[in-house]
């Protein structure tokens, strides 16, 4: 078995770091259209939170800093986000995640299967 060497190290450490890095807050623009957010499921009245991870070989990050989306009524409740950042070098996805309106526990919103897209609607 052959030890790492300084090289592996710092790659892995350097991954490492990339990996626990939160990325940035998703920004919010306003909505149109039909009663969904494009997983087909209905953005209810109320306060919702969301964030985002990076996913990668190693794993998945910490949550990004969150976003606060008040749903006032059930018209024009589109929710798009943007500003979902590409992640570091190896992000194979990203995982956005909503509350239920205000609740705190996050779920799944659905799962970008790509490091390209930068919004999510």
């Amino acid at each position: 078995m052959a030890f790492p060497t300084e090289t592996d190290m710092r790659t892995i450490g350097w991954q490492l770091v990339q990996l626990l890095k939160a990325p940035p807050a998703p920004t919010v623009k306003p909505g149109s259209g039909s009663n969904t957010t494009g997983d087909g499921t209905d953005v209810e009245v109320g306060a919702h939170v969301y964030a985002y991870t990076w996913v990668t070989a190693q794993g998945e990050s910490q949550l990004s800093p969150i976003h606060v989306v008040r749903v006032l009524d059930t018209t024009n409740d589109v929710v798009p986000l943007t500003g979902i950042a590409v992640g570091p070098d190896g992000t194979t996805a990203r995982k956005v995640y909503r509350t239920a309106a205000d609740g705190s526990a996050f779920k799944l919103l659905t799962t970008i299967s790509n490091n390209t897209a930068t919004t999510f609607t």
